[in-house]
């Protein structure tokens, strides 16, 4: 029956390390998942570990690892430095380290990437964490702008900066931030945001920023 173990876990060990799902990536991923699923726990654990070992240049065992098993915040750790530009181990890292880690640990952990060009995409979420701590919008501010000296805001992390500021009730920060959104990302969307920002916070504003976004869309993507 589905979930309970067919054969000893040692004879499946042994086949396990003579079967063809061993002699490729992607046939011991897909054996792998049997084996969890059918609840041999303890061979897949082996036999992963084995893989890990065997192919200590390929993230997707380690990825196995990290979704399957209990992992620790050091083995996370460990394996982001080997994988420095797999998105999906830096992510799993730092969800166990906003749950393991205080806030000043955690925003180290954050920044400590950030200048090293690891995870640029969580500027936001550095953004966001020093918000939630009750840090003002200066420090948010000046924290920003050592990382967007060199390099763009993304798109996403700009804008959660405007939000921020619309938020503290920054609306002449805001409407700057607002122009640079949609002189560097000029896309309807953005647009969009900005004229519904002016609809409720510069009206005097509304018309010009309604003009300039026609000039680059028409008004069924802007409205």
């Amino acid at each position: 029956m589905l979930g309970q173990p067919l054969l000893p876990n040692h004879t499946l060990l042994a086949l396990c390390m003579e079967s063809h799902s061993f002699k490729s990536v992607e046939g011991a991923i897909s054996f792998l998942t049997t084996l969890h699923d059918l609840g041999y726990t303890g061979v897949m654990e082996k036999f992963l570990a084995k893989c890990i070992f065997e192919y200590p240049s390929s993230p997707e065992f380690r990825m196995f690892k990290v979704q399957f098993t209990i992992t620790s915040l050091e083995y996370l750790a460990e394996t982001v430095s080997k994988f420095p530009d797999n998105p999906l181990l830096l992510e799993a890292y730092l969800k166990v380290a906003a749950f393991e880690l205080d806030y000043p640990e955690f925003r180290k952990l954050l920044t400590d990437l950030l200048k090293r060009g690891v995870c640029n995409k969580y500027v936001g979420t550095l953004m966001e964490v020093m918000y939630s701590s009750e840090e003002d919008m200066k420090s948010i501010r000046d924290t920003v702008a050592t990382f967007s000296v060199s390099n763009t805001l993304s798109e996403d992390d700009l804008y959660t900066l405007v939000n921020l500021e619309v938020h503290e009730g920054n609306l002449v920060q805001a409407s700057k931030l607002f122009v640079n959104l949609c002189e560097t990302y000029s896309t309807p969307r953005n647009w969009k945001r900005y004229i519904q920002f002016c609809s409720h916070h510069h009206p005097t504003e509304l018309s010009t920023v309604v003009w300039k976004a026609k000039l680059r869309f028409t008004e069924s993507e802007i409205f």
